[in-house]
């Protein structure tokens, strides 16, 4: 399982407040989690993030930054997104179904937050 996780990308969409920077990159670094990818950033105020990213300060100097998803996902055989809404042209998925769908994958996988 580990060795997959080398082939999991986790993508932040318009992040607004620096603290969720700093506590996705905890929460990544927590799960042995190193890829990781923001798209069209509303802040990129790492250095108010690094006061939540405990212990995962790296982790901020390293995300692919993107100006839209499409290319966020550029390489990806499946993504699979988080969503409040619920979505008629896309099929619900329960965090077990996704996670088995993502480990069942051939290739780089996403997980669009």
């Amino acid at each position: 399982m580990e060795d997959r996780l080398r082939f999991v990308r986790f993508i932040l969409c318009r992040p607004r407040n620096p603290q969720n920077l700093g506590a996705a990159a905890r929460a990544l670094r927590c799960a042995g989690i190193s890829c990781w990818a923001v798209v069209d950033p509303r802040t990129l105020d790492f250095a108010s993030a690094r006061r939540v990213a405990v212990h995962a300060e790296e982790l901020l100097d390293k995300p692919s930054i993107y100006a839209d998803l499409y290319e966020a996902l550029q390489g990806c055989a499946l993504s699979v997104g988080t969503t409040a809404r619920r979505r008629r042209e896309r099929p619900l998925l329960r965090p077990r179904e996704a996670a088995a769908r993502l480990i069942a994958a051939r290739g780089e996988v996403a997980v669009v937050f």
